[in-house]
């Protein structure tokens, strides 16, 4: 069972001291020591574990879970996390991840589920290295299995990646940073606009547009690193304009770009992680 209130979640400060980013090809990973983040949505999967056993709170819509030091929460939902001193690691999970359906699969439509973790476990060490040094060590595909297994989740029985999702996946992905229209993609594919909609939900698991958003985002985190101004970033990334990057960073990450340029050192890795 998942602890739970009344209770919505409170309206707080974001804080964040400083923190560390990898951007693997389907993930992106985050590790800070001390989090507040006001309420955000992401339509990724997102594993959370504290890793010093300093539980963190975390506010799902209406409900609360609490003193919980690993979980994981479902795309779409609106959620703040309280995780202060508690040596934190965060890792987003895309569509087109060789996990991403499997784990959709496997909690069956709940909005989150609390995971248990082995702190003396090889798998939890392996974690540990990975918030120590994330800008080097990558957070791999074999141990997310062994974690979300010692977890509990039903991942032994892995779900592929269906081809067709592939296919929708790499044609938004060749467009980017263009903010290429759901007709246009349509056209390329054979496909009506509407048709097109119905299947990137039914295939990739989530809607086109929040797929194109999200790689857009990712791909300003990555262009952060470049030291240049926002607007320039965000017309490198694909947004309308720095107001709209913006609204994207405080939807997905609580805090705006020019925040998480200052806070957070960013590295990329294109091999799958």
């Amino acid at each position: 069972m998942i602890p739970t209130s009344d209770q919505t979640a409170p309206r707080t400060t974001a804080e964040c001291t400083h923190s560390y980013a990898r951007l693997g090809a389907r993930t992106v990973t985050i590790a800070t020591p001390h989090l507040v983040s006001g309420p955000i949505c992401r339509p990724t999967m997102n594993l959370l574990f504290s890793l010093n056993g300093r539980p963190f709170s975390l506010h799902i819509n209406s409900q609360q879970v609490l003193h919980t030091t690993a979980a994981l929460v479902m795309p779409g939902q609106l959620r703040a996390v309280t995780a202060r001193d508690c040596a934190l690691l965060s890792i987003s999970v895309e569509p087109g991840h060789a996990l991403f359906q499997t784990l959709q699969q496997a909690t069956q439509g709940q909005s989150m589920q609390v995971l248990k973790l082995q702190p003396r476990s090889e798998a939890f060490e392996q974690l540990g290295r990975c918030y120590n040094d994330t800008a080097q060590t990558p957070v791999t595909n074999a141990l997310l299995i062994d974690i979300l297994a010692q977890s509990g989740l039903a991942t032994a029985q892995r779900v592929p990646t269906r081809p067709r999702a592939t296919t929708l996946l790499q044609a938004v992905d060749a467009k980017l940073p263009e903010r290429t229209g759901a007709a246009d993609l349509a056209s390329q594919l054979g496909l009506s606009t509407s048709r097109l909609s119905h299947v990137f939900v039914a295939e990739v698991g989530m809607p086109l547009r929040s797929y194109a958003l999200w790689q857009r985002y990712r791909l300003a985190l990555k262009n952060l690193e470049s030291g240049t101004g926002l607007s320039h970033i965000a017309s490198e990334s694909g947004f309308a304009d720095a107001a709209h990057m913006t609204n994207t960073f405080m939807k997905y990450l609580g805090f705006p770009p020019s925040e998480v340029a200052k806070r957070c050192r960013i590295s990329f890795r294109t091999a799958a992680s």
